[in-house]
């Protein structure tokens, strides 16, 4: 007995250093965790008021930094137009759903499935969007400027500078990527069409999520769970 019982000791603790040892080179990020960014306490939704309609939140580049080094790179910003309220707003309870059951899959299920694009800005050619920062950042963008003279410009910020002027994704033809309703026609890729016809509803509604990403040593890409951020009103062309 006691030979059998070295016997099991020895294996298992081969078999446990044989695992951790293909865990290592196989690259699996089963212990790598990102923290998601955090809103602020705007939330823009449905707020028509045009000195409203802006985004702001905080990175998790703190935590990020301290628990994934080496792996975290920046965030991203997601973003889809809809041309109903209600359809934005069905789909912004279907998303919540999945990333609370799934919270590592969440972002590739925002572009893949419900179509969502990661938000540019010009200036900005690399990409996460956001790089990383020492300590959490706060970032803020509105879509279309405010006041006369303009007090409050079109423009991503991040702890207070001007990054750029937010634009769609840059796989949206060039002449129509500022957020304008010039811009905007159902038939574009970001672009949600209503789910029942006959809508006289004014405003598009452009819904957005952030998301801490990176990749491991193999390259494969890392997100948080998505934080949402709220969605923007648009005035409408007159038909």
């Amino acid at each position: 007995m006691p030979l059998l019982r070295l016997l099991y000791q020895r294996y298992t603790f081969l078999f446990f250093c044989f695992t951790g040892l293909f865990i290592m080179a196989c690259g699996i990020p089963s212990f790598i965790y990102l923290e998601k960014p955090q809103r602020s306490g705007h939330n823009p939704s449905n707020l028509t008021a045009l000195n409203d309609r802006y985004c702001e939140f905080k990175t998790a580049d703190s935590a990020n930094t301290a628990h994934a080094a080496g792996y975290i790179k920046g965030t991203e910003i997601y973003y889809r137009i809809y041309e109903r309220k209600n359809d934005c707003e069905n789909d912004r309870s279907r998303i919540d759903q999945y990333n609370d059951d799934n919270p590592f899959t969440a972002a590739e299920y925002l572009e893949n499935t419900k179509k969502y694009y990661r938000l540019a800005a010009t200036g900005i050619y690399t990409r996460p969007l956001i790089g990383t920062y020492p300590s959490d950042a706060s970032v803020r963008f509105r879509l279309q400027d405010y006041g006369s003279p303009v007090s409050d410009p079109a423009q991503l910020t991040v702890n207070g500078i001007q990054q750029g002027i937010p634009q769609r994704d840059d796989r949206i033809p060039h002449a129509k990527r500022t957020f304008n309703k010039d811009n905007i026609t159902v038939g574009d890729d970001d672009v949600q069409q209503a789910s029942v016809s006959g809508g006289t509803e004014t405003y598009w509604c452009v819904n957005f999520y952030a998301v801490s990403y990176g990749y491991t040593a193999t390259f494969s890409t890392l997100h948080s769970a998505l934080e949402y951020l709220g969605y923007i009103l648009i005035e409408k062309k007159n038909p």
